[in-house]
């Protein structure tokens, strides 16, 4: 019934293994990254063992990087010792991955030890969400912070993380990067999570492109990429169809992208008619990849069974469902 499911869910099943990946001094961040979930098991303790399984799938879904420990992977429900572990873990495993830990917090002072581990364990970038209880007031308030953060990690690119419907926090980013760009020389660019592609555009137009822009909101990357905006992180189960879609429309092949487009939107809109969220993205990346990975964190809600069967239904209906996913992780 959907050819291009179909195509989508084999090369996901039979893709071959990526070769070994020589880090370089200088990676160049960009492409399409993934942002994984956190696994847990029965007694809501981070699931390790589950990572390596994850990690698996997400290379042969052609993501080009991960970016750990946002917000869905659940990062400021998890303690600070629990986030450094799991980086680790994630580390171990991303051979072939560019990887960027997510390190906002509350406050100033785990932020900085958070950017400390990360850079100590040589990840590729580093990123935060800004405080969201006391936050900066205005644009110069948040450079400031940024600044203060970056210290702690003064050799690791940095992406500020603009999520204001989830934070709160309702700055002019634009002006941001143009107050930050000789004050903050590690300043690498934005994770932009917005439905507002102006808002994304501006961002990447206030320094004549100078900043990376990696675009948040996956169900519209094909009007990111009509604009330049072609750096994208995403649900983890979306990788090989934004990998199409991205490459048709490189390609000229307007027609074939619109195809995929439609087909992020139509697995968009099902995950929206049964709750959307952190729940529902976690219950599909199992569904779809066969890992198990457990419940959210209170005061996240889990999916009942119930849910979550009625969900797998509409998955396989829509043919989401058809690559194999079957995993050699289990409970």
């Amino acid at each position: 019934m959907y050819p291009l499911l179909t195509k989508v869910c084999n090369e996901i099943a039979f893709s071959k293994p990526l070769k070994k990946f020589q880090k370089t001094a200088n990676p160049g961040l960009g492409g399409i990254y993934a942002a994984p979930c956190t696994p847990f098991n029965k007694k809501r303790d981070v699931d390790f063992d589950k990572i390596s399984c994850s990690v698996d799938y997400l290379k042969k879904s052609r993501f080009n990087g991960l970016f750990v420990n946002g917000t869905l992977g659940e990062g400021l429900s998890l303690s600070l010792e629990e986030r450094k572990q799991s980086l680790e873990e994630w580390m171990r495993h991303a051979e072939g991955l560019q990887l960027v830990a997510h390190i906002g917090t509350g406050n100033l002072k785990e932020t900085q030890e958070l950017a400390r581990h990360a850079e100590r364990i040589g990840v590729d970038a580093i990123a935060a969400l800004p405080p969201t209880y006391y936050k900066p007031a205005n644009e110069e308030q948040l450079v400031e912070y940024v600044i203060e953060v970056t210290n702690a990690a003064p050799n690791t690119p940095f992406l500020y993380y603009e999520y204001d419907v989830t934070t709160g926090l309702h700055l002019n980013i634009p002006l941001f990067l143009r107050l930050a760009k000789h004050r903050v020389p590690t300043l690498y660019g934005v994770k932009h999570t917005t439905a507002d592609l102006n808002s994304a555009l501006n961002c990447a137009l206030a320094c004549r492109r100078k900043y990376k822009i990696f675009y948040g909101t996956d169900a519209m990357y094909l009007p990111a990429l009509s604009l330049g905006l072609d750096d994208v992180i995403s649900v983890p189960v979306m990788g090989t169809l934004l990998h199409l879609m991205k490459t048709n429309f490189l390609n000229g092949n307007t027609k074939e992208a619109q195809k995929c487009q439609e087909t992020a939107l139509r697995l968009r809109n099902i995950q929206q008619e049964h709750g959307g969220g952190i729940a529902v993205a976690k219950a599909t990346f199992e569904l779809m990849s066969g890992i198990p990975m457990g419940c959210t964190r209170l005061p996240l809600h889990t999916l009942t069974e119930a849910t979550k069967e009625n969900l797998r239904a509409d998955l396989e209906e829509s043919g989401f469902l058809r690559g194999d996913t079957s995993s050699d992780c289990t409970w």
